[in-house]
């Protein structure tokens, strides 16, 4: 009597998929980090933190009989902080990061520049092509 098995083994190693899907969500979660929206809100975390180790060490020096009324006072600050900086905080991110896209398209202008005149030195064809069109420009 002959058998036949067709045993299926994974094609890949769940140590690596593994890896690839961290790898994956760490470049989503810098993507996220890298627009506007994502840096106000690591901003604005970072402000509330602050101002809640601020307030946490004032509550420190407090006695005990004082500490509900504390921790009400340190989680109100925590909300009116979130509420009072969040506009500002998106507004200067938003600025930033269009200041950050129009350096870095100018310098990708620059390079682009920098390489066409570097072959334009070895190109005789190309360089009497800037030639003419610099002359036109000037009248």
């Amino acid at each position: 009597m002959i058998s036949f098995m067709n045993p299926h083994f994974s094609q890949t190693h769940p140590g690596v998929g593994r890896l690839e899907r961290v790898i994956q969500a760490a470049q989503a979660t810098l993507a996220f980090i890298d627009s506007a929206k994502g840096l106000a809100t690591l901003l604005l975390a970072a402000i509330v933190a602050t101002m809640m180790v601020v307030a946490n060490e004032i509550i420190e020096t407090w006695t005990d009989g004082h500490l509900l009324m504390a921790w009400i006072a340190l989680w109100a600050l925590a909300f009116s902080m979130l509420a009072i900086f969040s506009q500002p905080i998106k507004a200067l991110v938003d600025d930033v990061s269009r200041q950050w896209a129009h350096w870095r398209e100018m310098r990708q202008s620059r390079a682009q520049d920098a390489r066409m005149w570097e072959v334009a030195h070895h190109d005789p064809r190309l360089m009497s092509e800037i030639r003419c069109a610099m002359q036109r420009s000037e009248q």
